[in-house]
């Protein structure tokens, strides 16, 4: 600011501070404040019953939980609720661990949630039925609704067999998790054309039968199964990463050129022998921190036994699982005091072994018989 005037007018907008400052002169009169606003009175709500539970901002993408609902009032709450819109951005409903003798879940029950589920139309359905709730007594067979606009879809159905009708559709569902229950898994995929992760765990498939075809896919988990696999059929071709632990099945056919991570783990409940040595498990996996280097496990137990397998019988039951390339061969063996090198001399002298292993690891263990 410039050098202050020598005079101060009192029409001049300055006035002259105690200091000698000049300083911008206060108006006689304030200014006068707008009044405050009144706050509107919001519209009295009348509390929601105890069945949902809704949460974000209400007019926005719902999202409503179901915790502790007796079975037989859940058909009734979903049918209170308003169909979209809003759009429903979640549908979560869990039944409760233990209910009354009079609540027990049939077929048409069962359906009735499902379809009731299906109209509200949720980005996200999630669906449990806890094995120790009581509910189920037997098998039920249920049709598997569509759900147009899920993206993610999760059910936890014990006792019960998913039937893929006829027109069924999931369009946008890019996840899906299957627990226990009973599934085509091959008509199932069918019906999703955008399907990124598929999540089983004990899950029984039709037939005995695992197959997996899909050109979206591109993760799979498979934590355990309910009944023995006979056949497993995977053709992938987007897949990157695979998770699967199984009982050795009779024939495996797997087609994963784009494959990143892998753990293939399977355990032998039949006798596969070489000599003293009872095979137990074979493992192909991706390593971790090495360049993701692939190896193979065989783990073996040598123990007195009647039977006596034969040696092809034994190359072959490890060659089916040598789906990918590798070159880390990792040997894991009982002895039990028995000499080991006539099993690791054989399994060095297999050709696709041979030619792949760059780098060999044995470890011994002692377990007694």
């Amino acid at each position: 600011m410039g050098p202050a005037p020598a005079f101060c007018p009192a029409a001049s907008p300055w006035r002259r501070t105690g200091s000698n400052q000049l300083a911008p002169r206060r108006p006689a009169h304030p200014r006068p404040r707008p009044p405050p606003l009144r706050r509107r009175r919001r519209a009295h709500r009348r509390p929601l019953p105890p069945v949902a539970q809704p949460l974000g901002p209400p007019g926005r993408h719902r999202q409503i939980v179901f915790r502790d609902v007796p079975y037989r009032s859940l058909e009734a709450a979903l049918g209170r609720l308003p169909r979209p819109p809003p759009a429903v951005r979640l549908l979560d409903v869990r039944i409760p661990q233990r209910g009354p003798e009079d609540q027990r879940a049939d077929e048409a029950s069962v359906k009735s949630l499902l379809c009731a589920a299906a109209l509200l139309e949720p980005e996200k359905f999630v669906f449990e039925i806890p094995s120790d709730s009581g509910l189920i007594h037997g098998s039920l067979v249920v049709n598997l609704p569509s759900f147009q606009r899920a993206t993610s879809i999760v059910l936890n159905l014990r006792y019960v067999f998913l039937r893929v009708p006829a027109g069924a559709e999931f369009a946008a569902l890019e996840t899906l998790s299957l627990s226990y229950g009973t599934v085509a898994i091959d008509r199932l995929l069918s019906c999703c054309p955008r399907l990124r992760k598929l999540c089983l765990a004990w899950v029984s498939f039709n037939k005995g039968d695992l197959t997996v075809k899909s050109a979206s896919l591109q993760e799979l988990l498979l934590e355990g199964h309910a009944e023995q696999i006979e056949t497993i059929d995977i053709e992938t071709p987007a897949l990157k990463q695979l998770i699967i632990s199984f009982s050795a099945p009779d024939d495996i056919s797997v087609l994963t050129p784009m494959l990143e991570m892998l753990w293939w783990h399977c355990y032998f409940r039949v006798h596969v022998m070489f000599d003293l040595w009872r095979l137990q498990q074979v493992t192909l996996m991706t390593a971790e921190g090495q360049g993701q280097l692939r190896s193979l496990h065989i783990d073996a137990c040598a123990r007195l036994s009647f039977f006596h397998g034969k040696m092809d019988a034994f190359t072959e039951e490890i060659e089916k699982h040598m789906i990918v390339k590798f070159s880390v061969l990792e040997l894991r063996l009982a002895t039990n005091g028995h000499g080991f090198g006539a099993l690791v001399f054989h399994l060095l002298g297999m050709n696709r072994i041979r030619r792949a292993t760059r780098r060999l690891k044995i470890s011994l263990e002692n377990i007694g018989e």
